[in-house]
């Protein structure tokens, strides 16, 4: 398993699910590779070979939340 960074991908996206604003994206890519992931049409690399974590995620969660949510109330999943 390939272990690289993607600091250039935001932190918090928008959400798909109900009830929720947005999602809490720490990391892209998983070992499991689930037929049923709903996300696996998105793959951009081959997520059972690459996971990609966030270099600095204390860093740029903060500079999302204040710069992109400070004056919206959401709901986040994590």
């Amino acid at each position: 398993m390939q272990i690289t960074t993607c600091s250039e991908r935001p932190l918090i996206t928008p959400c798909g699910l109900e009830r929720f604003d947005y999602q809490l994206d720490p990391y892209i890519g998983c070992a499991h590779y689930c037929s049923y992931c709903n996300v696996l049409r998105e793959a951009e690399t081959d997520w059972r070979r690459e996971v990609r974590i966030h270099h600095d995620i204390e860093g740029q969660l903060a500079l999302e939340l204040l710069e992109d949510l400070s004056e919206c109330a959401a709901t986040i999943w994590i």
